[in-house]
């Protein structure tokens, strides 16, 4: 046996070793949220809900006066095809009834949001899948979506009939693929987060690259900025 002399300083040599030896941990990493819960700041601001119960009500009866008068000056529409009213007003096809610009700016609205200041300037962005998606997903590779409701069904096929795999709620998703490539496909290809693989409807999952609106406040009244998808 060694002597106990030498078998402490043994000890404290490899100690130290270990120290040094010892991959570093990272500092400050947060956890990758599963879950992304609904969320509505807007009634937060009268003038703000105000405002947007007027856009609904006007896109409703898909009112491009009332839409056109709220675009701000410098309003986005899309990334790359310019930027201002009237580019607004032609890239979505506003003045056209059966224009697809009316329904998503109704599902916009309807999926709540969040204020942001930045130097002094208060803006509202909507939905909440955009306006509070987790900066540690910011740059995954693929595209990723969150669940709108609880008790959504995850499918084995895409077909109404299929198996139920398990039941989603609110939780954030890898958009594998789309069902086929038809633009109104019911069905989207998702992995969870413990890599389940199955079907679920398209009307119940929103990705923050889906379109988005932000709203500012100019001079009393409050204005569109930017209606897009994609980023």
């Amino acid at each position: 046996m060694f002597p106990m002399r030498w078998l402490a300083p043994a000890v404290l040599v490899l100690a130290l070793a270990g120290l040094v030896l010892a991959p570093a941990k990272p500092v400050g990493t947060q956890p990758v949220p599963t879950r992304l819960l609904p969320l509505d700041e807007g009634p937060s601001d009268g003038s703000f809900a105000y405002f947007r119960s007027e856009l609904v009500a006007a896109a409703k009866q898909r009112d491009a006066a009332f839409v056109e008068k709220a675009l701000h000056p410098t309003v986005l529409s899309s990334f790359g095809e310019g930027e201002g009213p009237h580019a607004f007003m032609e890239f979505w096809r506003v003045r056209d009834p059966q224009s697809q610009f009316w329904p998503r700016l109704l599902r916009v609205l309807d999926l709540g949001g969040a204020f942001r200041r930045a130097d002094g300037v208060a803006t509202f962005w909507a939905p909440y899948v955009y306006a509070r998606w987790p900066d540690a997903l910011a740059s995954v590779g693929s595209e990723r979506a969150v669940i709108l409701s609880a008790q959504v069904k995850l499918i084995a096929r895409p077909e109404r009939d299929a198996p139920v795999l398990r039941l989603l709620a609110f939780d954030i998703v890898e958009i594998e693929r789309r069902a086929s490539d038809r633009p109104d496909e019911p069905y989207v290809r998702v992995v969870t987060v413990d890599r389940s693989v199955g079907y679920v409807r398209s009307d119940q999952l929103w990705s923050p690259v889906d379109a988005h609106a932000g709203f500012q406040k100019v001079a009393g009244r409050w204005k569109i900025i930017a209606f897009v998808e994609g980023d």
